[in-house]
């Protein structure tokens, strides 16, 4: 159970990084949401591999392999995350400030899924 929870959390952090650094960003509306879940994404992405450390110990598997499955996996829900903000935006007309939220709620249980059971699975 603990060791379920530390990775929740260290899958989960860099996404509230991500969901913080965007927030400020927002509310300087300098740019457009997509730009700015861009830069959020890439900033926190490299945080979050970083984080992921300790998995890679785990599973035996190359850096370049997890490195390449990570990034994929971020660029995946950091298209997901720019459809939806472009959809609740356009569409649902959501107020600007709770689209990361919203984000954040989407991206986690996806990024979190993907790394426990592609990324990072552990060998037998």
């Amino acid at each position: 159970m603990v060791k379920v929870v530390r990775q929740i959390v260290s899958t989960s952090l860099p996404d509230f990084i991500n969901t913080v650094l965007s927030y400020l960003m927002f509310l300087g509306q300098l740019f457009s949401p997509a730009f700015l879940s861009t830069i959020g994404y890439g900033i926190t992405s490299m945080i979050g591999l970083i984080f992921s450390k300790q998995w890679r110990v785990c599973t035996g598997k190359s850096i370049q392999t997890i490195t390449i499955k990570y990034y994929l996996a971020y660029f995946f829900t950091w298209m997901l995350g720019n459809y939806f903000t472009n959809f609740a935006i356009g569409y649902l007309h959501l107020n600007g400030l709770l689209i990361p939220i919203v984000n954040l709620m989407l991206v986690i249980p996806i990024n979190w899924i993907l790394s426990k059971y592609w990324i990072f699975k552990e060998k037998k």
